[in-house]
């Protein structure tokens, strides 16, 4: 009778031990299906996203997981050309002639453009836009968009908006361009602004420039 006894019970935990290694192999089967197959997404992995190098801006916008971001840069934190010290002036945010000087001579600023840190290279941008006011007095504000080689110093424009249109507020003024032209794994860039006035004390006042898709 004992022996009956003990023997059921080594069967039973038999049967057990090997209800529980099925449910092992069933578990890491499972586990081992891709998330896109209908498994699990791999932990600390956001669903639906796709490793950087493969997926494209518009995909990720699409599925509603990294909204592109814009950069921007105001008028008073640009940097002036040499070739127009003395003859601009910067306030908050804008940038523009200085009050005593008559000078018709244009201005130039350049802004450094960097990338506001998406985890991919490619953030998506598609227009400039340019924010200025030219006064009854005339002028033209532009600014280009340029990439730069990081091995040869060789740039390319890759779009130019200008405001020569006489308004009394300021206005944002757009150029367009393909996305796949921001690339900051093989290029550098930067927007370069030139600013003329009429023989006019009046000048034409730049706010900021900004990228967005």
């Amino acid at each position: 009778m004992n022996n009956r006894i003990i023997f059921g019970k080594r069967r039973m935990v038999a049967i057990a031990l090997l209800t529980l290694v099925a449910l092992g192999v069933v578990a890491a089967r499972w586990i081992s299906i891709p998330a896109s197959a209908g498994g699990p997404a791999p932990l600390g992995a956001v669903a639906g996203k796709t490793n950087a190098s493969s997926a494209t801006p518009a995909a990720q916008v699409g599925g509603g997981l990294l909204p592109l971001l814009p950069w921007s840069a105001v008028a008073a934190t640009w940097t002036v050309d040499e070739d127009s010290l003395g003859r601009f002036a910067f306030g908050d945010p804008w940038a523009s002639y200085r009050d005593n000087s008559m000078s018709v001579d244009p201005l130039t600023f350049r802004t450094n453009v960097t990338n506001p840190g998406h985890d991919t290279p490619i953030p998506g941008w598609t227009h400039l836009f340019l924010n200025s006011h030219v006064p009854a007095a005339g002028g033209v504000v532009a600014a280009t968009l340029f990439k730069v080689d990081p091995c040869t110093g060789e740039r390319t424009p890759i779009c130019t908006t200008v405001n020569n249109q006489v308004t009394e507020s300021p206005i944002c003024t757009t150029c367009e361009f393909a996305a796949a032209n921001i690339n900051f794994q093989t290029d550098l860039y930067y927007v370069h602004i030139r600013m003329d006035r009429a023989d006019q004390p009046d000048p034409p006042v730049a706010y900021s420039v900004h990228l967005r898709p």
